[in-house]
């Protein structure tokens, strides 16, 4: 795989899997909306407030100057014993000896009439690569090695230019239906590599910092900055992410869902008849699951699903909507043998009897709090809990999902209408 994202299944396990990222519609912020998506917990290096406020869901959202450490907002990935390590505001990337190293944020953005942007401190002899990947083929990049920095689409060099040590900012911008290649001295005159046609795939891409082989390796690269000069932007509402499965829309079968897992070969995953499907054979332990490719916005809002009546259940498989923050927080609903129950990181287990009615599941934020709730018809609701929790609710992604710790002997069907219906 060209690079990779680690998700958490609901027993805490670390799936690795390949990026595959899928188009999201996204919609304007409100005045309210901050921006507290950077990697240093809110803006990185530059102070938020200096700079202009774009659409929610944007790169702005991700901001990072590699301040901290702490890289929670991205996934590593490295080949051929390739090293990523973040010091004095400086994120370091020793390429291996084929393949990619490098972070790639766990969301995608909404590169359409936005910007994405690179600090680049000093790359030698490596491969730098700073992209904008939809999966593995389609991907727009600036990529430096030779004495030449190049516009890449989709795997194919578009336009070269020399390539100069004082070409301190890579930029990929996007606005009338065409995508701009550039790079800076200081952030104000920018000299073009090229243009492309804008392809659909540009409103949920990831980002991709580091190196690019070569065979031979222990080349480094090191970077002070991403997206610190471009407009600020929070992540949209989770009322934005709204999915009735009338189309094809969970990946690997279609958008808003770029990260899909299987762990295990006893479960398959489909859409049709206007429901997604996490169907469990029941020979053996598996995780069925699907996340939203961005996150979302959970404070003072909230996400629901509904999912059509279980009547053929046993005790070991269990069906469940989570959020999940970066620092893989959730807070989790489930159906667990026959009850309603709610968990999550330093929760407690707390249930109720499940009625098949309850076919509408909901994860409500309020200051704070997060409430467990179910309901008959999407207006009245039950709660099954309500904790303070850890969540950070300004950046979560939405995930659901069917679980089996073992065999149980039978097969079992989840049918999953809508998302925010």
């Amino acid at each position: 795989m060209p690079f990779g994202c680690e998700y958490r299944d609901q027993m805490g396990r670390s799936i690795a899997i390949a990026v595959l990222c899928s188009a999201c519609t996204f919609h304007a912020p409100t005045s309210s909306q901050s921006s507290d998506a950077g990697g240093d917990g809110g803006g990185g290096d530059i102070d938020a407030d200096t700079r202009p406020i774009g659409r929610c869901g944007t790169p702005g959202a991700i901001t990072d100057g590699f301040s901290s450490a702490n890289l929670a907002r991205w996934t590593q990935t490295s080949s051929g014993g390739g090293l990523v390590a973040v010091a004095n505001g400086e994120l370091a990337v020793t390429s291996g000896t084929g393949g990619v190293t490098a972070v790639v944020s766990r969301s995608s953005v909404d590169l359409e009439n936005a910007a994405a942007e690179l600090g680049v401190v000093d790359i030698g002899d490596a491969h730098a690569v700073f992209r904008l990947a939809f999966d593995d083929t389609r991907v727009l990049g600036i990529e430096a090695q030779g004495g030449s920095l190049a516009a890449i689409v989709n795997g194919s060099v578009l336009a070269t230019t020399t390539y100069s040590h004082d070409d301190r900012y890579w930029r990929i911008s996007e606005a009338a239906n065409t995508v701009t290649f550039e790079t800076s001295v200081d952030r104000t005159a920018w000299r073009p590599i090229g243009t492309f046609t804008t392809p659909t795939y540009v409103t949920a891409v990831h980002l991709v910092v580091g190196t690019d082989g070569p065979a031979g390796g222990a080349l480094p690269a090191r970077f002070d900055g991403v997206n610190e000069g471009v407009a600020s932007a929070s992540w949209c509402k989770t009322a934005a992410l709204v999915d009735t499965f009338d189309a094809v829309t969970v990946q690997p079968f279609g958008p808003l869902w770029n990260n899909s897992g299987i762990t295990g070969t006893h479960c398959t995953e489909s859409v049709s008849g206007g429901s997604a499907h996490s169907n469990q054979d029941g020979a053996g332990a598996s995780d069925c699951w699907f996340a939203s490719s961005t996150s979302y916005d959970l404070r003072a809002g909230s996400v629901s699903t509904y999912i059509t009546t279980i009547s053929n259940f046993t005790a070991g498989w269990r069906t469940y909507l989570s959020t999940r923050d970066d620092a893989d927080r959730d807070v989790t609903i489930a159906f667990d043998n026959n009850e309603m129950c709610a968990t999550g990181t330093n929760i407690a287990r707390t249930c109720i009897a499940y009625a098949s009615n309850l076919e509408y599941w909901r994860l409500r934020e309020d200051a704070g709090t997060v409430y467990f709730e179910v309901s008959s018809d999407n207006a009245s609701w039950i709660e099954v809990h309500h904790e303070v929790t850890q969540l950070t609710a300004s950046a979560v992604r939405a995930q659901v999902g069917t679980i089996t710790d073992a065999a149980i002997g039978q097969f079992i069907g989840l049918s999953i209408s809508d998302i925010n219906p």
